[in-house]
């Protein structure tokens, strides 16, 4: 097949899978932007709360690899000398062309490391995780707590 032809035909999958998911809305009209697939491009509807896609200029090779991407909210972890390790980072992210069977509603995406790996949590699960931090965040508090005694003490406790 030539290239123009193969560039038509992903373009009509492409539109295919596209008219098949329901426009998302917050009541107002849908901000747009345009996904490039290999070279076609395709305007589609844009979450609120998107600030970013897969690369900057949002090129994917396959439709499925487009995804949204919020704001994320980082927690790194502080270092004596003022630098900082990479913490844990929460973002709402959404692959809305993703494979028949997966989910394609916006989810919370949960990386503690700094290896790829994250956790997908609904917003049920994400309420339980942030009930969890508020409750870790008192632990370290305590613990810091108890070492401005030690501290005080020089260092006897």
């Amino acid at each position: 097949m030539s290239t123009p032809k193969l560039a038509a035909a992903s373009a009509a999958k492409a539109r295919n899978i596209l008219d098949k998911i329901p426009a998302q809305s917050d009541g107002n009209k849908p901000r747009k932007v345009t996904v490039y697939v290999g070279r076609v491009p395709l305007t589609v509807d844009e979450p609120e709360w998107c600030r970013g896609h897969q690369g900057d200029d949002a090129h994917v090779s396959n439709l499925e690899d487009f995804h949204h991407i919020g704001h994320a909210a980082e927690i790194p972890v502080p270092q004596p000398d003022g630098t900082a390790l990479g913490g844990m980072s929460v973002v709402l992210m959404q692959w809305p062309f993703s494979a028949p069977g997966d989910n394609k509603q916006p989810y919370l995406s949960v990386e503690d490391d700094g290896t790829g790996q994250a956790a997908a949590l609904d917003s049920v699960a994400g309420m339980a995780f942030a009930d969890r931090l508020r409750a870790y965040a008192d632990e370290v508090e305590c613990k810091a707590r108890q070492l401005a005694v030690m501290e005080q003490l020089g260092g006897q406790a």
